[in-house]
């Protein structure tokens, strides 16, 4: 996907607003509203009609994105709460919001503990970009998360470098930065990013109530098309085991590559992420965090 269709269907004129019917497209409609029934189900099937053969994100293809959401129903107890926006749209092209309450499992341990996984409340954006395929049926071409928590809203995050649209070129280094806040000094506050197409990652960074997050993030040279770069933070009360909360933020960033010879070849399978899986995945995966975790005086 180029930058001439990013701007376009960033810089639409005329932005519509549905919930649970939609608005201004009675197809898109009943098409948004089939695939949030195929989550509520945790159904991959019944999304699979609605995701189209050009499909490609994160590395991605349709079967990559597919398998990618059943190992997320997997992990999912329950969907409900469910509705969605039509944030701008054009005659072949929408961004929708889809809003969702979902109990997943998830580590839902403090940063310096040892994982501790059981079902947890989360609260989900997801952002789709939809096309009129070439059949005439509108179908998802890309999906991010683009705000979700889990246990509770916090930390706060703000003052994110990047916003949807920007982009960077391949093999290229970003400095990145952001700010995590919580609602007391007496919490611990993580900060960290998730790129897919990164070759390196900076480490995340800590504080006490609040912490101003910067790292320089190196783009893989076989990096090409569009991203969801995370920005995601934890809040840990360090008189307990368990997180009080993941926050994440997600935005749309278009990635350039070198001249490419041939059509795009998707990520290896052991490589594909799911939508939810950078608010599932805490920064320490397995073990303690890599940093130090001094209780504060």
């Amino acid at each position: 996907m180029g930058r001439a269709l990013i701007l376009a269907v960033l810089l639409v004129v005329g932005t519509l607003a549905g919930c649970g019917g939609g608005g201004g497209d009675s197809a898109l409609g009943s098409n948004v509203n089939a695939v949030i029934s195929g989550w509520r189900a945790l159904d991959a099937s019944r999304v699979a009609p609605y995701v189209s053969d050009s499909y490609y994100f994160n590395g991605t293809d349709r079967a990559g994105y597919l398998s990618g959401l059943a190992a997320d129903f997997a992990d999912i107890d329950s969907v409900t709460n469910t509705s969605y926006d039509v944030t701008s749209r054009d005659a072949d092209h929408a961004w929708v919001e889809v809003h969702f309450v979902a109990y997943m499992y998830l580590d839902i341990a403090s940063l310096d503990h040892e994982p501790i996984y059981d079902v947890a409340y989360t609260r989900n954006t997801l952002r789709q970009l939809w096309i009129k395929d070439f059949d005439g049926e509108w179908r998802i071409i890309a999906e991010y998360l683009r705000s979700a928590y889990a246990v509770r809203n916090t930390p706060v995050l703000s003052d994110l470098s990047l916003t949807d649209g920007d982009s960077w070129r391949a093999g290229t280094s970003h400095l990145t930065w952001g700010t995590a806040s919580a609602d007391s000094t007496r919490y611990r506050v993580t900060m960290w990013v998730d790129l897919p197409a990164a070759s390196t990652l900076p480490p995340a960074n800590f504080g006490w109530g609040a912490v101003d997050f910067e790292g320089t993030v190196t783009v893989d040279p076989l990096a090409d098309g569009p991203y969801a770069f995370s920005y995601i933070g934890q809040t840990d009360d360090p008189a307990t085991i368990y997180m009080r909360g993941r926050t994440l933020r997600g935005v749309y960033l278009e990635i350039y590559g070198a001249a490419f010879a041939g059509p795009r070849k998707p990520a290896p399978a052991a490589q594909v992420k799911s939508s939810l899986a950078p608010l599932r995945i805490r920064h320490a995966a397995r073990g303690k965090l890599a940093l130090p975790m001094v209780e504060k005086k």
